[in-house]
């Protein structure tokens, strides 16, 4: 657990870690954790061989250091017997946006990756884990390697940061990690032997720093602006990564600790597979159902109605579904259901069905907003059962749809486990996904549309650290709740030009603020106005809502914005 400025706060509530990393990185290192306001000092030896704490376990790289004392919780202790917890990293950001980087990438994974590309000259630049702040240039040759793998050599070529400039020896010296690889693509590399290490291809990394996906999103938007001149098949990009996807062969599965999330991803139901879905339910103690598409879309059947009809009950095989209530929100509908075995009729556990309905026909949503909302709800749900079993989702196919939910998912949990500072890989989660279920994610525009919805999170997560600094307090993903539906009015009001005028935002804030809000039970709907002026106001009410209002006083699902194009 590093820090080295994201820009991430942690709270002073929190926990954090700090190791000193100048970059002519001296030896020892010094280790900083925090507890509560108080930071204490820690020296970690650097032997050249190994870390340690002048006693403790060895460790060859500095982040198993870290990530062994952050895992044994009670293990660090300060000089006074004070039990120190790790819990929250606080990492640096990375020294380059160009994908060549591949961060913290050890010599054995970088060969592999460049074996699998088996093109002489592709190289990729990555973190020294023999000596942080240093780097590794790894390329491709077009020898053949002196190994038992019989493939071709890899040469490390080691970059060193001296003075904030980055040099692979000699009297070259670069400002940038960018500036160095630019000279040497068109130089080479003479390598102590006197072989000439040439630069041809970048093997470009997926990898992503969390917090600076928006660094990510734009290179690609722009890379692909760039490719698309002349109206030509642009084949960079998002379209780049998505296509490697496609080619992919080798299943990199990722590693993550803990208990893993899982998901039941299926098709639509037939006639013929009703009772079959409702024997899955029941089997696997599913509680939360997840629906992405209409029951009919465009003249063509995509799903059979598999629930009962309001306030009906239907048989499906040997159990019985009893529908108890249905209520439309903004985006989706919800239907609360009850089964039990047609034999054991007092075994009864209900089941939520969530139908999410703004979905457009092709394509996918203009924002991702209303499906990360839409998420919140789901996963509150889900955590509300204990000893749950996993939820089904489904569209038609059961893969387009299905699977970019499941990926966003899986990649929010992974910045709500790890928090923003975590390393996030879209491309390889989606490979993962994959090797259990093939084909999920189906299109180009998907795969952009995963981006955009972890961008989006990852932005409205960070204004809630900023208001949260201010003393405003919310839990868990409830941030999300309140800021979609704010957001939903600005971006409704900005692009689209809605109709009507202001109602929740700048006539609530004063009773939110005095305790006296009480949600309308008769008129939920509230419309906004389609000039300037009303923008603004809502912009400034957004202002006033998130640093004034009371934290226990945020909207409530009895108080929600509906939008009329």
């Amino acid at each position: 657990m590093w820090k080295k400025s994201r820009g991430v706060n942690t709270s002073e509530e929190e926990l954090s870690t700090v190791t000193d990393w100048p970059m002519n990185v001296p030896s020892p290192l010094i280790f900083d954790p925090r507890v509560g306001e108080l930071v204490t000092h820690i020296r970690i030896q650097n032997t050249g061989d190994f870390y340690d704490l002048y006693g403790g376990e060895k460790f060859a790289t500095l982040s198993e250091l870290v990530e062994y004392y952050t895992a044994e919780n009670g293990i660090l202790q300060d000089k006074d017997g004070t039990i120190i917890e790790l819990k929250y990293p606080f990492n640096c950001s990375d020294p380059t946006t160009e994908r060549w980087y591949h961060g913290h990438l050890s010599g054995p994974n970088a060969e592999k990756l460049l074996w699998e590309r088996d093109e002489p000259g592709t190289f990729l630049v990555r973190e020294s884990l023999s000596k942080p702040g240093d780097f590794v240039l790894s390329v491709l040759t077009e020898e053949k390697s002196k190994a038992s793998s019989g493939g071709r050599r890899v040469s490390h070529i080691k970059i060193m940061c001296q003075n904030d400039r980055y040099t692979v020896g000699g009297t070259e010296m670069f400002d940038t990690l960018a500036d160095l690889m630019e000279h040497y693509k068109r130089k080479g590399i003479e390598e102590m032997s006197g072989t000439w290490v040439h630069l041809k291809q970048p093997y470009f990394s997926t990898r992503v720093n969390a917090a600076d996906i928006d660094s990510r999103v734009r290179l690609l938007d722009q890379t692909a602006e760039r490719e698309n001149e002349g109206d030509k098949k642009s084949k960079a990009g998002f379209w780049e990564e998505f296509d490697a996807l496609q080619k992919q062969e080798t299943k990199n599965k990722l590693q993550e600790p803990g208990d893993p999330k899982v998901y039941i991803a299926c098709q639509g139901c037939l006639a013929t597979t009703v009772n079959d879905f409702w024997q899955m339910v029941w089997q696997e103690r599913t509680r939360v159902i997840v629906m992405t598409t209409r029951e009919v879309e465009k003249g063509r059947n995509k799903c059979v109605p598999y629930w009962p009809e309001s306030e009906g009950s239907k048989e499906v095989g040997l159990y019985v579904v009893t529908s108890v209530s249905e209520r439309d929100a903004t985006d989706y509908k919800i239907r609360v259901m009850e089964i039990s075995p047609l034999d054991q009729s007092d075994s009864v556990r209900t089941i939520w069905h969530y139908q999410y309905l703004s979905w457009p026909d092709h394509g996918v949503p203009e924002e991702p907003g209303g499906v990360l909302s839409f998420l919140t709800q789901v996963n509150s749900k889900q955590a509300e059962f204990a000893n749950a079993g996993p939820m089904i989702i489904h569209c038609s196919a059961g893969i387009g749809r299905t699977g970019t939910i499941v990926v966003i998912d899986m990649i929010i949990e992974t910045i709500d486990t790890k928090g923003l500072d975590c390393d996030i890989d879209i491309q390889k989660t989606i490979q993962m996904v994959r090797d259990q279920r093939s084909g999920m994610v189906q299109t180009e525009a998907q795969y952009k549309f995963i981006y955009l919805a972890v961008l989006e999170y990852i932005e409205a997560s960070k204004t809630y650290n900023k208001v949260r600094e201010r003393g405003v307090a919310i839990e868990g993903r409830g941030i999300w709740v309140i800021w979609n539906q704010i957001h939903i009015v600005l971006h409704i009001a900005l692009l689209s030009q809605v109709s009507h005028s202001i109602c929740l935002l700048t006539n609530c804030v004063e009773e939110h603020h005095s305790g006296k809000y009480q949600p309308q039970q008769d008129s939920r709907e509230t419309q906004i106005s389609d000039n300037t002026e009303g923008c603004v106001k809502i912009y400034f009410s957004l202002l006033l809502f998130l640093f004034f209002c009371p934290p226990d006083r945020y909207l409530t699902r009895d108080c929600f914005v509906k939008y009329e194009h």
